[in-house]
């Protein structure tokens, strides 16, 4: 049996030299402590104990000093215990106190934000800068419903989204405490029951007592309450590029593999393909699928009843057993084309069919899915032969280690309008372009709504359709865009730590740390 230590961690940095100022700090407060790499991370230690009393007992000392601290367990001579990845409240205080050790907090904040996007003035008040940097930072400003630079509009976006509280009643750790009376004038951060995190005080960032001041009220953000496993299983996603020399008429759609890895991180353990392209092209996504290891499908995805998104799924069944298939719940391609619910009604006799619809859920491996949308015919005002099954395309949110990739099929303009003001929270980290790129498709509106990291276009062929004015899009919310017609292959590598793109033709490769 393995030997139980309990270390005592006052904080963990990506820079070398925050983790030096941190452990300075902690040194001048008198406390054994020492710096301890991990990876890339150099984390803070103020001791390990293998008795848990004592470990608390120095945990309690830490605090006492001021620093905000807590105990991590690892087993000596047995794999580690799985760690978590920083979530919720969590992952916003690790910026703060980030911000607290740095040299210059002014100036942290002023780059975090830079980073952002936003530009913050030597001669504001910053205050609320400060708690804004810290959600940009943890990828969480969405929860706050958007980027705010004084406490009034801070408050105006949180009654938006309904999670303003007025007054001081049951204030927690992860509030935003807004100060003041007749309107609020300054913006802190609870961390506990009796200390928040203040910027702009005294000219820098540091814990206060929440006592003694007018509490004008209280923000709680809707944190991820999700604890994510470090260890996990690589799982990749592969926007496949099917065809042999971009002949549009005969090899086109999409299709993306979704593959989860075993523990030798090479067997494929779990497979789903969402969308099988064109009948005409399955031998090629065959050839693909078996290059990347693939010997089975644990179930094929089916977006919408197009020939282009279903047309491979018999062939490729024959060569990679599936034992489940999903597609789009038919009736409300009933209510005007009946025959293309019919043609979703074929695909759903393929293998263990099951209907989805908003609502709709499974888990594959570590693979979650959720169907957040469909479009009701009601709705929409194209009915016309193409534009109407497109629209009913349905529109998945598939979490993946952690990660979040929307997939919408071939969903367009109007079809977005309706989700977006259906659904409140898009943002994703991966996203997959809707009706292969085209402009008319992947409008500005949803670049906007799920503003993802990375955008993959599974198509080959050159610009048309206004793919040029998609690329701009969505370089335009930051997202680096990749397409089967430049990159080849594209692979998404992902693991609880880190998302890695790269492709076959070797041309395009990003890291992205959580």
């Amino acid at each position: 049996m393995g030997k139980t230590l309990y270390k005592i961690q006052v904080g963990a940095f990506r820079q070398k030299a925050n983790a030096e100022k941190m452990l300075a700090k902690v040194k001048k407060a008198g406390i054994p402590s020492s710096i301890v790499p991990d990876g890339d991370v150099m984390k803070v230690q103020c001791g390990a104990f293998s008795i848990k009393a004592n470990a608390e007992k120095r945990l309690a000392l830490v605090k006492k000093k001021g620093f905000l601290s807590a105990i991590m367990i690892t087993v000596q001579g047995e794999e580690e215990k799985p760690a978590t990845v920083e979530v919720g409240f969590e992952k916003v205080l690790a910026v703060l106190t980030a911000i607290m050790a740095a040299k210059d907090p002014h100036q942290e904040v002023i780059n975090l934000l830079k980073k952002h996007g936003y530009t913050l003035k030597n001669s504001s008040a910053w205050c609320t800068e400060t708690v804004a940097a810290a959600f940009l930072e943890a990828g969480y400003i969405d929860l706050i419903g958007g980027y705010a630079e004084d406490a009034p509009s801070l408050k105006r976006h949180a009654q938006a989204r309904e999670i303003w509280h007025g007054g001081s009643s049951g204030i927690k750790a992860g509030d935003i405490v807004l100060y003041g009376s007749g309107e609020p004038n300054h913006t802190e951060i609870a961390i506990d029951g009796t200390y928040n995190i203040s910027g702009n005080y005294g000219g820098t960032v540091k814990k206060r007592k929440r006592a003694g001041r007018t509490i004008y009220g209280y923000i709680r953000p809707k944190y991820p309450d999700e604890k994510i496993p470090k260890g996990l299983p690589r799982i990749r996603i592969a926007a496949l590029a099917f065809f042999d020399k971009g002949d549009e008429s005969s090899q086109y759609g999409d299709c993306t593999a979704l593959l989860q890895y075993g523990e030798d991180d090479k067997t494929v353990e779990h497979a789903v393909l969402i969308d099988t392209a064109m009948g005409k092209s399955s031998g090629n996504v065959i050839k693909k699928l078996k290059g990347l290891g693939v010997t089975k499908l644990d179930a094929i995805v089916i977006s919408h009843a197009h020939g282009d998104h279903y047309g491979g799924t018999g062939d490729i069944i024959k060569t990679f057993p599936a034992s489940e298939i999903y597609v789009p719940d038919p009736t409300e391609l009933d209510k005007h084309q009946k025959s293309y619910g019919d043609a979703l009604r074929r695909q759903y006799k393929k293998a263990t069919g099951h209907y989805v619809k908003p609502g709709s859920s499974w888990k594959i491996g570590n693979m979650e899915f959720s169907c957040i949308y469909q479009c009701k015919a009601k709705d929409l005002k194209e009915h016309d032969n193409h534009h109407f099954p497109n629209n009913e395309s349905s529109v998945l949110r598939v979490k993946l280690n952690g990660w979040t990739y929307h997939s919408a099929g071939d969903l367009q303009n109007e079809g977005n309008n309706l989700l977006i003001k259906a659904v409140k929270d898009l943002k994703a980290d991966i996203f997959k372009c809707q009706w292969h790129g085209d402009a008319n498709a992947t409008n500005e509106a949803i670049c906007k709504a799920v503003k993802p990291l990375v955008a993959i276009s599974n198509y080959h062929h050159a610009e048309r359709s206004g793919r040029g004015t998609t690329r701009k899009r969505l370089e335009a919310v930051g997202a680096v865009v990749a397409r089967n017609h430049e990159n080849g292959d594209i692979y998404i590598d992902l693991t609880s730590e880190q998302m890695e793109l790269s492709c076959s033709k070797g041309n395009l490769h990003r890291i992205y740390k959580r």
